[in-house]
């Protein structure tokens, strides 16, 4: 029975491999009600007009927010983020967000400003983004609408890319409240879209060539090529769940991790991904734990079945054993 079942095992696997990146980071977006909800049309009609008004040295803020359904009053912060990422502005739906959570340092962060020094004039500018939303009780927070609302924050910084990492990076380490497996997809969906768009070339080993020749010529991704896979490993170390997102990572990316051309049946291979991606992915891992180099080496290849190791080449493994993390070698 298992050697007939292999064939359809097979023609399972080549069908995971045939999606392309985009079709992965949807499928796994997809499974996060959070972004979902970025995503949606917002039931939230009307026009927000944000002002700042200045009295000598004083700045303050005026928001004016028009909602012609449901709430005359208030709107939930949901339709708010909906709106607002509906219409890309996604810094003042970080804004927005980070200010109901009540998180001075993002909002810092966020804006970058210096957290020496008197900053609470800065600080207020905010206060007004949140006129007119439907305010969270500070003694009856419902546990589930403040993970939504901190899920919701992440997906927002996650929607400005590179430009929000500080802001998204010290929220992760911070934030107690979002949920890490929702986080986890949101993260490795933004990688493998921004992964397909990294615009390095392929290189490898020419005929008479040295390895270290070649690594010392290699280029080195984007910051906005690599920064979504930073953000995942730290906010994995932090909540403890490692292994169970180097997994996902694994099999949104098996190719990038493994420096190799995808394989297709009846298809024409393609070229490999570049070997600075691949060498700033797996610097990243391993720079991210003392335990990352075992649950990297313990990963399983879905095409071949083999571990790590054994599920990449040999130009590959030589590469790798002169790479260097923290002066330790993998």
């Amino acid at each position: 029975d298992s050697i007939s079942n292999e064939p359809e095992r097979r023609s399972s696997r080549s069908k995971k491999l045939i999606l392309s990146h985009k079709e992965k980071s949807s499928r796994l977006l997809r499974h996060c009600s959070s972004w979902t909800q970025l995503q949606s049309r917002s039931t939230a009609y009307g026009q927000v007009l944000f002002a700042y008004v200045r009295f000598g040295t004083q700045l303050q803020s005026l928001s004016l927010r028009t909602n012609a359904l449901h709430n005359p009053l208030s709107t939930p912060f949901n339709h708010v983020l909906s709106w607002l990422c509906q219409r890309r502005d996604y810094y003042t739906a970080a804004s927005v967000a980070l200010s109901l959570l009540d998180d001075a340092d993002a909002v810092y962060d966020l804006r970058g400003i210096s957290k020496t020094g008197d900053a609470t004039g800065e600080l207020s500018i905010h206060k007004g983004l949140i006129d007119g939303i439907t305010p969270l009780c500070v003694d009856g927070r419902s546990s589930v609408t403040m993970t939504s609302l901190a899920d919701m924050a992440v997906g927002c910084l996650i929607k400005g890319g590179a430009e929000m990492l500080n802001a998204l990076e010290g929220f992760l380490l911070r934030n107690e409240l979002y949920d890490a497996s929702d986080t986890c997809l949101m993260l490795v969906g933004a990688a493998t879209v921004a992964i397909s768009q990294d615009t390095s070339f392929d290189q490898k080993l020419t005929e008479g060539q040295n390895i270290v020749t070649l690594l010392s010529s290699v280029e080195s991704p984007k910051l906005e090529t690599i920064w979504p896979v930073r953000c995942l490993l730290k906010m994995a170390v932090v909540r403890n769940c490692l292994r169970s997102t180097l997994l996902v990572l694994n099999a949104a990316i098996p190719n990038e991790l493994r420096w190799r051309a995808p394989h297709r049946i009846g298809v024409v291979s393609t070229k490999r991904p570049s070997l600075g991606l691949f060498l700033a992915l797996v610097g990243t891992i391993l720079e991210s734990s003392a335990e990352a180099t075992r649950v990297l080496l313990d990963l399983l290849d879905e095409e071949s079945g083999m571990p790590f190791w054994f599920s990449i080449e040999e130009d590959t493994r030589l590469a790798l054993s002169l790479v260097s993390v923290h002066g330790k070698y993998v």
